[in-house]
């Protein structure tokens, strides 16, 4: 099963059903943007009540009708315009004047059942009309917890390293959305200030400025620093110091050979496995830095 599942409405089948509007998203502007596909199901829902009330109502030949049926249309109306404006629906009448259109009508004094039917049938067989043209998307219950998950990092690892958060929550979208060599890169690129933030922390004689360094360079660097410190004094903190710099050294290793070198030089293709594995790896050596306080 692909990452999406995709569905595109047809007069026979007009709609999906969700039971969490929260996996839903639409597809407009050529933008994916985030849709609530149950509001749209609720909202043709009542249409179609509300025209069999009404077309029972019309077999009374010159029922009008009352202020409160007019107050309750008026509010249909209003939830029709919304979602046709979420859909972006405009071809050669605007969405604005059907609705304000149906309302100014309903204002007349005598306005008939049946002609309220009509207007409503119309209406909603427009907005259907129109979903073929968009291709809806839903994210599966099991990858929604990716997409913008404002904790995929911890609280002290968000402050401490803003910029590789912002990098992770898009590298979670990616995953979410099935685009596993995205997701991958944007995991790999969190990395970048962390590493930078590592090496000067424990105090990598640079051989030229920071941002020039590659991630093979600072593996070098840091490697040679751990020796530097093997051959200091032995005590507590400094085995201490060793093993945490040593076990992020293989990490940080792990992360560079297995994805950033191929990600970067479009050289290895990823697949979902891959990519949460990217994913949890960025995750943990961040979180592992702002432990120890480090911070960008």
């Amino acid at each position: 099963m692909t990452a999406i599942e995709t569905f595109t409405p047809t007069q026979s089948r007009p709609w999906p059903w969700f039971d969490d509007s929260d996996r839903a998203t639409g597809l407009c502007s050529l933008a994916m943007i985030r849709y609530k596909v149950d509001e749209l199901f609720a909202c043709l829902r009542k249409s179609e009540e509300m025209e069999r009330d009404l077309e029972l109502k019309a077999t009374n030949l010159g029922r009008t009708l009352t202020d409160e049926e007019k107050q309750k249309l008026s509010g249909l109306l209003k939830d029709l315009l919304s979602e046709m404006g979420e859909l972006e629906l405009f071809r050669e009448i605007s969405t604005v004047e059907l609705i304000t259109g149906f309302e100014e009508k309903m204002k007349r004094p005598g306005y008939l059942a049946q002609s309220a039917f009509d207007e409503l049938q119309t209406r909603r067989e427009y907005l259907e009309g129109a979903l073929p043209s968009r291709q809806f998307m839903y994210i599966p219950e099991i990858k929604a917890v990716h997409y913008k998950n404002g904790n995929v990092l911890n609280k002290t690892a968000r402050e401490a390293f803003p910029t590789a958060y912002e990098e992770l929550i898009e590298a979670g979208n990616c995953y979410a959305a099935g685009r596993d060599d995205a997701c991958v890169f944007h995991a790999m690129r969190a990395l970048e200030c962390p590493i930078k933030v590592l090496a000067k922390a424990i105090g990598v004689p640079l051989s030229k400025d920071i941002d020039l360094l590659t991630w093979g360079e600072f593996d070098r660097e840091i490697a040679a620093q751990v020796n530097r410190l093997r051959n200091t004094g032995h005590t507590k903190e400094r085995d201490e110091q060793i093993k945490f710099y040593s076990d992020l050294g293989t990490q940080f290793g792990y992360l560079q050979h297995s994805f950033r070198d191929y990600v970067c030089h479009g050289r290895e293709h990823y697949d979902e496995k891959q990519a949460h594995s990217a994913l949890d790896h960025g995750k943990d050596f961040v979180e592992r830095l702002a432990r120890e306080g480090l911070r960008e």
